[in-house]
Order: C-alpha cells, then sequence, then structure tokens
C-alpha cells in the first residue's frame, strides 16, 4: 500500500474521501477487543500526520475497505454482545435486617421487591428505610457487575469501555431519592 503523509491543508482539500486523521475513536477502533496491531497506514496517521491509501488503484481501495468494514462488524457484534449481557443482567440485594429483598435490572430500575414476615413487626419508616438501604446496595453492586460486562466484551485498554463503564457507574451510584452519590 502506497501510504502519503500530508500536511493539515490538504485535509481539507481531500477529506473525507481520500485522508484519514486517526484520533482516539481511530485507535479505539483497532484496538478494540484485540483486534491487532495498527496497520501501516494508521501508525502513519499515530505519527502525527494524515495519512492516505493510494485509493486510486481500485484493488487497494478494496482492500483497505474490506478492512475497515471487517473492524466496523467486529465492533459491531462485540457492542450487541455487550448490549445483550447487560439488558439480561438482575441484581438483588437484601437489607441488614432481613426485611426486605429488592432485584434491579442494569440500569438500576427496579424490577422485584419482596418483603419477609418481618415487615409486620417494624414500624413503616422502619421498612421505608430497609427498601431504600437494599436498593442502594443493589445499585453498587450492579455498578461493579456492569463495569466488568463492559470491559469483558470491549476490552479492558478500550477508551470506549472506560466512558461507556464510567457513565453507567455514575448513573448507579447515585442515590435515587437525594441524587447524590453512594461508594461501596
Amino acid at each position: 500500500m502506497t501510504v502519503r503523509t500530508a500536511t493539515r491543508s490538504d485535509a481539507f482539500d481531500w477529506w473525507p474521501w481520500r485522508l484519514c486523521p486517526i484520533d482516539r475513536y481511530q485507535r479505539e477502533l483497532d484496538g478494540f477487543a484485540g483486534l491487532g496491531k495498527l496497520r501501516p497506514i494508521d501508525q502513519a496517521l499515530c505519527d502525527g500526520g494524515y495519512a492516505m491509501p493510494d485509493l486510486l488503484d481500485p484493488d487497494e481501495a478494496s482492500a483497505y475497505l474490506q478492512d475497515w468494514k471487517g473492524r466496523i462488524d467486529k465492533m459491531a457484534a462485540g457492542t450487541q454482545a455487550m448490549s445483550d449481557r447487560l439488558a439480561g443482567l438482575r441484581v438483588s440485594a437484601r437489607d441488614d435486617d432481613g426485611i426486605v429483598e429488592v432485584t434491579i435490572d442494569s440500569g438500576g430500575a427496579l424490577v422485584d421487591i419482596d418483603f419477609t414476615d418481618r415487615i409486620h413487626r417494624v414500624a413503616p419508616g422502619t421498612v421505608s428505610r430497609a427498601v431504600l438501604r437494599a436498593l442502594r446496595s443493589a445499585r453498587i453492586e450492579a455498578a461493579g457487575r456492569t463495569r466488568e460486562i463492559v470491559t469483558e466484551t470491549m476490552g479492558p485498554d478500550s477508551v470506549a469501555a472506560r466512558t461507556i463503564a464510567d457513565r453507567m457507574e455514575e448513573q448507579l451510584r447515585k442515590d435515587p431519592v437525594e441524587g447524590t452519590r453512594h461508594d461501596a
């Protein structure tokens, strides 16, 4: 493949048809789930410039597009697998007094709640606090489990995985009532 380093001013003349500036997203595509090392064109981009394959050569253009499509397809499959695993995630937690057990989904939404016989022996305010304590515990555990799923699916070095996991964790660690963050 012929690789030509171009100047930044060339980017406006050629973009998007012939130039491919690399950034964190492009590195993410190349490193997603262990897809391998950077290609020479991408390495040239990493070294601070813009690189251009000889797209006028039909064979090189076709090979480049097939390679790019393969990486995108692999990333889409990984993202779908992550989505499927998160959709099936359920986390249950019980309060310390054994009054209630709650179950939430990966987004922290309550999907089930079970009360024990003990609710008949405690004040309603105690039951309310027990529900909230159990919910907080479940959300903290769900934050850790979602991070594990995202990291396993997208790879530990993935910038996208860290970003997704951080956002999901932030959402789950927020107190559903007070709006403040709770840590384990």
